[in-house]
């Protein structure tokens, strides 16, 4: 259903990893479908704006009461050494 319903795919496989990487971190943290539509809203509003770093606009939306040392560890859990995601 997230693949149709997100147009930005590197946005989507970025969320899917951050939420397999989270469920491992904290169980409480949700990344839900209606949190990407939303990301994706935000991050398309902001290239034209460019108010706010991209980074920013994640942990707004989905780390904005989870401590530094648990969003490294969800990040570290996300990325490999040939990861080309732009985010």
């Amino acid at each position: 259903m997230e693949d149709a319903l997100i147009k930005d795919k590197d946005l989507l496989n970025i969320c899917w990893k951050l939420r397999a990487s989270s469920k491992i971190i904290d169980k409480n943290i949700i990344i839900s479908t209606r949190g990407i539509i939303t990301l994706e809203k935000l991050i398309g509003k902001n290239k034209v704006d460019k108010t706010y770093e991209v980074k920013d606009l994640f942990k707004v939306k989905f780390f904005e009461n989870v401590s530094g040392d648990k969003i490294s560890k969800i990040i570290d859990g996300c990325y490999s050494s040939d990861d080309k995601n732009i985010y």
